[in-house]
Formats: C-alpha cells, sequence, structure tokens
C-alpha cells in the first residue's frame, strides 16, 4: 500500500481543561519504538495532528514542555483520537499548569491590576506606570501551612533598606483555597525578595507590570518562581497564548534545554513586546542553538533595550551577543542585579575574560560569586545571613531538589558503575541514584547527601568502548 492510500491517523491533542493544543511535538511509534509515520502535519482549523500509518496499534507520545504524555491508540480509517497532555509543573495558574483552578487564576487576573490592602501606602513617588505583584499558591491544596503564605518573606530597596514584611495589612490571603497576593503600584527601579538568606532581584520597569508567581511546598519556593511582565493595564491573563508559552519555555529553561525548537523561538521572537523575558529567553536561545549572526538578534536585542530601558538584563545580553560572534565588548559600567542567572553568567564570564573595564556593582547585599549554580532566575545566597544559620535540616531544602540531581547526573554521565555496565544498567543507576540525592535532600540528611556525592565522584570514567557500550 503507497503511502498515499493509507488512512490518517488523526489525533486532537488538548490541555486537561479540554483546550485544543498546538504547540507540542508528537511522535507515533510501533511496538518496536521506531517512529513511524510518513507524514505529519497539524490542521489548524481543526487542531488535529494528521499521519497517514496502516492501520493498526500505535504508541503516541506528546511532549509540551518538559511534560510527556503515553497513550496507546487503534488506527482504524475514519478514526480521530483524543489525548489528553499532562500538565508543566508551575506556580503561574494558567490551563497548561499543574494544580490549575479559577480560585487561583481569577485572583492572580484581579491583582495584577488592582492593589492589595494598604501596599501603596509603602511608597512613595508611585504614577501608576509600574506595578508589582507577588502572588503565592499551594502547589497541594490538602497541606495548607499553619501560617500565612508569605510568612518569612520581605521586600527590600536595592539599597537593603526593608520596605514590608507583608504582614496582614498590606496582603490578600485566601488559606481556604490556598493562595495570597502582595500587589502594588510603585516607582520603577531595582527591588530585593528576600526569603531567609536567599534572595532574588526584581526589576520594575516604567510602562510595565512584574509579576512574580512563586509555588508553596512546606515553605516559599524562590528558585521554583516565574517571572512575568505585562502592560500594567493589561495585567495577567491566565488564558492568555503568552502565558502559555511563557511556562513552556520556563518548564524547558529550568530542564536544562537551551537550544529551544525553532517554531518556539519564532512564537517568542513575536510576543516579546507582551513579556519581554520571552525576548531575552529567545536571544540566549539562539544564541545557543549557534546562530548568533542572523538578524533577527540585532533587532530583537534593540527592541529589548527600548522595552526595558536601564535593565542589566539588557547590558548582559548585548554582552553575550558579543561574545557569541567572537568580538570584544565594549566597555560598560552595569548598575544592578539582573533577573535572569543567565545574565548573571555571562557579567561573571566578561568580567574574567576581558581586561578592559566592564564594571559591574550589584548592589551592597550581592557578591556575584554567591550565584546558585544552576537557577533559572537570579537567586543569591546572602553570606552574611547564611554564616548566622546553625543550618537546621529546614534550610537544606531551600536550594531546590533538582539542582542537586543535575549534578549527581552530570557525574554519573561520566562514570560507570565499579563493575563495569551497560547502558541500561546506567541509566538504571542513574535513576536510583536521582531518586536517593532528592530524598537525602528533602529529608536535609546532609551527611549521607555528601557522602553519596563523594561516591559519585570517586567512580572509574567510562572506558571508550568500540561496540557502543557505556555512555552515549
Amino acid at each position: 500500500m503507497s503511502p498515499s492510500e493509507k488512512p490518517f491517523l488523526r489525533l486532537r491533542i488538548v490541555d486537561p481543561h479540554g483546550q485544543p493544543v498546538d504547540d507540542c511535538d508528537v511522535a507515533v511509534m510501533d511496538g518496536r519504538k521506531n517512529r513511524v509515520f510518513e507524514y505529519s502535519s497539524l490542521d489548524h482549523a481543526e487542531h488535529q495532528h494528521n499521519a497517514r500509518l496502516a492501520q493498526g496499534l500505535y504508541d503516541v507520545q506528546v511532549t509540551r514542555g518538559t511534560a510527556t504524555t503515553r497513550q496507546l491508540v487503534r488506527h482504524a480509517e475514519d478514526h480521530w483520537h483524543e489525548i489528553t497532555i499532562a500538565s508543566t509543573r508551575s506556580a503561574m495558574p494558567s490551563p497548561g499548569s499543574t494544580g490549575m483552578h479559577e480560585y487561583y487564576a481569577e485572583p492572580a487576573r484581579h491583582f495584577s491590576t488592582t492593589s492589595s490592602s494598604n501596599a501603596d501606602t509603602l511608597f512613595d513617588g508611585a504614577d501608576g506606570r509600574c506595578r508589582l505583584m507577588l502572588f503565592v499558591r499551594l502547589r497541594d491544596k490538602n497541606t495548607p501551612p499553619e501560617g500565612s503564605l508569605f510568612s518569612g518573606l520581605s521586600l527590600c530597596h536595592w539599597g537593603g533598606e526593608l520596605i514590608t514584611e507583608f504582614d496582614a495589612n498590606v496582603i490578600e490571603e485566601n488559606q481556604g483555597d490556598g493562595w495570597a497576593a502582595f500587589a502594588a503600584a510603585l516607582p520603577e527601579g531595582l527591588y530585593i525578595l528576600r526569603w531567609g538568606h536567599q534572595l532574588l532581584p526584581l526589576s520594575v520597569i516604567t510602562d510595565w507590570g512584574t509579576y512574580l508567581f512563586l509555588p508553596y511546598v512546606s515553605q516559599v519556593d524562590l528558585a521554583g518562581g516565574t517571572i512575568f511582565l505585562n502592560r500594567p493595564n493589561e495585567g495577567y491573563d491566565p488564558y492568555s497564548a503568552t502565558t502559555e508559552a511563557t511556562n513552556r519555555v520556563v518548564a524547558l529553561a529550568r530542564a536544562g534545554t537551551t537550544a529551544l525548537p525553532l517554531g518556539l523561538r519564532r512564537q517568542m521572537w513575536d510576543m516579546k513586546f507582551e513579556n519581554p523575558i520571552l525576548g531575552l529567553l529567545a536571544v540566549y536561545a539562539t544564541l545557543d542553538a549557534n546562530l548568533p549572526h542572523l538578524p533577527v538578534v540585532d533587532v530583537a536585542t534593540d527592541n529589548l533595550a527600548h522595552l526595558m530601558p536601564g535593565s542589566p538584563d539588557i547590558d548582559a545580553l548585548r554582552i553575550a551577543v558579543a561574545m557569541a560572534r567572537d568580538d570584544t565588548p565594549d566597555p560598560v559600567s552595569i548598575k544592578g542585579t539582573p533577573m535572569l542567572g543567565r545574565s548573571v553568567a555571562t557579567l561573571h564570564h566578561a568580567i574574567n575574560t576581558f581586561h578592559h573595564p566592564i564594571l559591574w556593582e550589584p548592589g551592597p547585599l550581592f557578591n556575584y560569586h554567591d550565584i546558585l549554580v544552576g537557577s533559572l532566575w537570579t537567586l543569591w545566597e546572602d553570606p552574611v545571613a547564611a554564616s548566622e544559620l546553625a543550618a537546621p535540616p529546614e534550610v537544606f531544602e531551600r536550594q531546590p531538589a533538582a539542582a542537586v540531581v543535575a549534578a549527581a547526573r552530570s557525574l554519573l554521565s561520566d562514570a560507570v558503575p565499579p563493575g563495569g555496565g551497560s547502558d541500561r544498567t546506567l541509566a538504571q543507576l542513574q535513576a536510583l541514584v536521582a531518586s536517593a540525592v532528592e530524598t537525602y535532600w528533602r529529608e536535609g540528611d546532609r551527611q549521607a547527601l555528601d557522602a553519596l556525592l563523594s561516591q559519585l565522584s570517586h567512580l572509574p570514567p567510562t572506558p571508550d568502548d568500540s561496540d557502543g557500550g557505556g555512555v552515549a
């Protein structure tokens, strides 16, 4: 049977709320896990993925962001199948994120344009052209905290002066539904969100609202948050395409994916005027794809400089573009702390590489050597506060387990079990170690964690096997 005579396998991909999804990758495989579709296209009118295949059983794998869904389908003529994709773990309430409910989405939408309680009284000189919203929500509604979701958080000026510790007079909180919000009109500038000994910088830019969504799992998780920019009069729309794209891009970036798919990068170029964070990540993704000389890189960088004047992230982006082109960055003086961890890594590298002045003043609370490796956003350890801690077990949870798991996987990628082993054996070991590391980290068992990582670092290197053994 020729390909044109085979019937179409029609797949309709929907999110957990039944809404059609186009921005996903679909693979159809036979029983031997070989890709078997011969033609694949997306009918945007019908929101269907169509592939000409012989009738039979197929394993369909749908990937969106870091979420993958698999389903066995029986293909027969004139049949179509609906597959509900898995949710992306995100604190930003949208149809594609975990735990999405209207009792999260609607308060987030409301406070993106409306101030909470007396929050506006904390700031002098606000003209309404800038907004800041912090939205914290439970990852699991069945495990409510004993106190406020904002407990332990504080907001400071760039110079370190305390603005608020988020008492009940300036926040709105619904402990029954598991969310809390702080929202205010405030002057443009650089601000610092502090929790314990961790610091997260936030840029508030004229004509933009800065919205930070934070998950709460026994405590607030700064590393698991999502920063979103939008026009302050428009606010946050949980159902917009920009929101969905941001969730997908953040999930991929947090998982370590750097060279994003071309289609997604094009979507990000278009959306940079709605959320400049997407534009920043799109340029970095293009650099990671080894395409620094594309004209769109210069156009997007100039657009972003106009959208985010004075932002340290823009200064870092220009340096990153120059270095990707093997050019020498222009001398520059940067005052402030970028929001993206990639921006900080760029500045750190440039300062250590070039002899001409790249002057950077991150702020009195910061030392750029203290950035947490692997963070999507700029997370800092406050060395003064950290030195004062006796390091109780809960402190160890403040570094994302994913960062430690990534370190373990990195070590394992250059190692094999002591007795040697196949790819499959190594994969099983990777999964086992990753699970152990995460367990030790969550339980705060630092001694067991250090012992495990030490053992991993002493495993023998992988031999160069001609038959394909070891790690690819």
